[in-house]
């Protein structure tokens, strides 16, 4: 074949240089991803993490890592009243940053307050329930307005062993996936998780605990 007469073969050279144009535009739009944190606790190691919590009366960081063996797999938790804290630093180069949790909530949860903060912004404040008959905030907001929705809103699993020895008389435990991504380009990420209601340190009537930590960043 002879190309170097664009005229005999109009078709393939007009192929060939729209291949030659288009082909920047789609590397332009591949997206780069980085997972810059991940932690499933199986090494029974909080990676980074810090929780904090009352203790013996007082509030502070607690003493040692809450990680559990539960439903088959490591967990961090019981965590009840609780502030689980990731710092990252000199994360690599981004505009987008998604933070992926595997949530269980476990016990006598009744519409009680779980909040997400993304670099001390509130990304969500929601309630989740156990209870049948005590519907539950999530998948929307706590306290504003939106419809309640039944217990174990679009949770990926309901029916779930409690998380100490006598779950069948505590409402057994829910699994949540739960994600957040945004538009994200600093250098450094806070993520915090934390709860309230229930009892103080009462781990086994009320509590919740993480299966995985997932951060990454992405970019164009």
């Amino acid at each position: 074949m002879n190309l170097r007469n664009p005229l005999k073969y109009p078709l393939t050279w007009l192929a060939l240089v729209l291949l030659a144009v288009s082909l920047p535009a789609c590397l332009k739009k591949l997206t780069v991803k980085n997972i810059v944190y991940e932690n499933s606790f199986t090494d029974g190691e909080l990676s980074g993490l810090k929780v904090s919590g009352w203790n013996n009366g007082s509030f502070g960081t607690l003493p040692e890592p809450r990680i559990s063996f539960y439903n088959g797999q490591y967990v961090l938790g019981k965590l009840n009243n609780n502030i689980v804290r990731l710092q990252l630093n000199e994360l690599p180069r981004h505009d987008i940053l998604r933070v992926e949790i595997e949530l269980n909530i476990h016990n006598n949860w009744r519409n009680d307050l779980w909040k997400m903060e993304l670099d001390g912004e509130t990304k969500l404040l929601t309630g989740f329930s156990n209870d049948p008959l005590v519907k539950q905030s999530y998948p929307n907001w706590l306290g504003n307005g939106t419809a309640l929705g039944v217990a174990g809103t679009n949770a990926r699993l309901t029916g779930l062993p409690g998380i100490c020895s006598t779950p069948s008389s505590q409402l057994g435990s829910s699994a949540y996936t739960i994600v957040q991504t945004f538009g994200h380009t600093s250098n450094d990420f806070t993520l915090q998780l934390s709860d309230a209601g229930g009892n103080v340190n009462d781990t086994c009537t009320r509590s919740w605990s993480l299966g995985r930590l997932t951060v990454s960043v992405f970019h164009n």
